[in-house]
């Protein structure tokens, strides 16, 4: 399978009137400057500095003391508002994620500009610029939230209507917002990542390389309109001013893990532990300055290997049924009725209910001799076996962002996921090694890649052009 698709996500002039008429799917600052008597303050300087790339973005208050500074990039910031007359304001902490228009508003007193008040922002409590029902999952929690494999989806599951749905051949998938997961969107940072069939991916971003996670149910605009489910956009980290890496592995193993409480029982025979490791058997990032102000780059890789002991019961032939005999001895010997077996020739029945062995197809002889002999009692679920699955894959992810000017930033974005796993069938050797069942060796392959460019041309006038391709192989 190789779904290839291209999402504009957005190739228009778009246009902001005021405070109050914000896109809800840009990222934003916004807020009212007042006085000490909640008296609008027009014709304020506002200037919001990134705290990790330094970018600089600077608006004005209107005449009822709004402003809007569109198309910011994600990060922490520092807001100073300055005007004659006032002491110098500054909010600083102030929080912004991806697609989420933050309002902080100010109160300036009377004073001379060499006068500062300093701010510590708080989290913003309710999101009041916009109508969509979402939830970000902030870098911390992506950090700090156990995480099962380390797949970064499933944390989409801690979000308030969101569960995840059985796995596909092809990775994760999800209901909720009371629709199937068909009607679901996952992107990466913006560009569509799932397949065109189902809403499920098998790109794999590394949880130490992602900022964010925002998970829509709800109230979505128009460029989610398209699908009526759940929206998953998961938002990649740039690099900063400052080098910052990690190196790091997690080990997991049986002698870690407790024995299935169903081990030994009746229907699951396989006494003890199964083997099992899971392991991150090395994983980094690094990321920095290319040009301090100017070009950030962030890489990434992590390298997982799953060792996973499985129980499988199935029924194979008893050694009777193997040699044609269905006769009365063999009937009591095993428990067990069969029904009267007759010569297709003659329509009458075989002597002893017992097939002659020169009537038995040699082909299938050969066949009756790949299945392995019972291990249980009974005829039904006879045998068990204690199989190994394998699992094994390997993420890499790049990223620049270059602020060209105050007006005109761009970013390029690629990941490439490679998973090839074992899944063991019931037999071994007879249901193993094929990608054609539910069972057998599977190579998938994901290529992910996000460029955007955002101008501004005014204040009020912001162009943002995002392209991408999404690319995976099923085999």
């Amino acid at each position: 399978m190789r779904p290839v698709s291209l999402l504009l996500m957005s190739f228009a002039l778009l246009l902001a009137t005021n405070a109050s008429a914000q896109l809800a799917s840009q990222t934003a600052l916004v807020g009212l400057v007042t006085d000490t008597d909640g008296l609008a303050v027009p014709g304020a300087q506002v200037v919001a500095v990134n705290a990790g790339t330094r970018d600089t973005y600077e608006a004005a208050t209107n005449s009822e003391g709004y402003y809007t500074i569109q198309f910011v990039h994600t990060g922490t910031y520092e807001i100073t508002v300055t005007l004659t007359g006032f002491q110098a304001s500054k909010v600083s902490g102030v929080e912004v994620a991806n697609n989420q228009v933050v309002r902080t508003n100010v109160v300036m007193k009377l004073g001379q500009l060499n006068e500062s008040i300093t701010v510590v922002a708080s989290s913003p409590v309710l999101d009041t610029d916009s109508a969509r029902i979402s939830e970000t999952i902030g870098q911390r929690a992506v950090s700090d939230l156990p995480l099962n494999g380390r797949n970064v989806w499933n944390l989409a599951t801690t979000t308030p209507g969101v569960v995840a749905a059985p796995n596909s051949d092809i990775g994760l998938s999800f209901r909720g917002a009371g629709q199937r997961e068909i009607q679901n969107s996952l992107s990466l940072d913006g560009i569509n990542s799932s397949s065109n069939l189902l809403a499920a991916t098998s790109m794999r971003p590394i949880a130490d390389a992602v900022t964010e996670i925002q998970v829509q149910t709800g109230s979505t605009s128009a460029e989610y309109g398209s699908y009526l489910g759940v929206h998953i956009n998961v938002v990649t980290k740039s690099g900063g001013n400052d080098w910052h890496g990690s190196l790091f592995g997690y080990f997991r193993d049986q002698t870690t893990s407790a024995a299935n409480f169903f081990n030994g029982l009746p229907g699951n025979p396989v006494a003890g532990k199964k083997q099992f490791s899971q392991n991150v058997y090395v994983g980094d990032t690094l990321g920095g300055p290319i040009v301090r102000n100017k070009l950030f780059a962030f890489f990434h890789y992590e390298g997982t290997r799953i060792h996973r002991g499985v129980s499988r019961i199935s029924t194979v032939p008893l050694p009777n049924e193997r040699v044609g005999d269905f006769g009365a001895a063999a009937a009591a010997a095993n428990g067990v009725t069969y029904p009267t077996i007759y010569d297709p020739t003659t329509r009458q029945p075989f002597l002893n209910n017992q097939i002659p062995s020169d009537r038995i197809d040699p082909f299938a002889t050969k066949i009756m001799a790949l299945f392995p002999w019972p291990n249980l009692p009974g005829q039904l679920n006879n045998f068990a076996r204690n199989a190994l699955l394998t699992d094994s894959n390997d993420s890499y992810d790049g990223r620049a962002d270059w602020v060209a000017t105050t007006s005109n930033s761009v970013f390029v974005r690629y990941s490439y996921s490679n998973r090839s796993r074992f899944i063991p069938g019931f037999y071994g050797g007879i249901g193993d090694g094929t990608s054609t069942s539910a069972w057998g060796r599977q190579q998938l392959k994901a290529q992910n890649l996000a460029i955007g460019w955002t101008h501004a041309f005014t204040a009020n006038l912001v162009n943002e052009l995002r392209i991408g391709e999404q690319v995976m192989e099923d085999r």
